[in-house]
């Protein structure tokens, strides 16, 4: 599942933090033209998610910081999961 939630979670970040657009926004919208609809400017998650998740007055800052604590939270979980198996440190032999 590491292999699935991993990328997909830094492509989030990357697109949060740098404040790219996805790539399937212009798919939509090329989509929306051909079909003689409207297509918008901005992402698909700032058009219709945005508004129900963030309130008016949360800040590019305060997004930054939820940001860098879903990350934070998202390694701490990666490694209590893993450390137990030595994924994340190797063992360290007894001298």
């Amino acid at each position: 599942m590491i292999w699935i939630h991993f990328p997909v979670a830094l492509w989030a970040v990357l697109i949060s933090f740098a404040g790219w657009i996805c790539p399937l926004t212009y798919l939509e919208n090329w989509l929306r033209i051909k079909s003689e609809g409207i297509g918008y400017s901005k992402g698909f998650i700032i058009q219709y998610i945005e508004p129900i998740l963030y309130p008016a007055g949360l800040t590019y800052y305060h997004q930054v910081v939820l940001g860098i604590f879903v990350v934070v939270l998202n390694l701490a979980i990666y490694g209590y999961i893993f450390k137990p198996i030595g994924w994340l440190l190797p063992k360290r032999k007894k001298t």
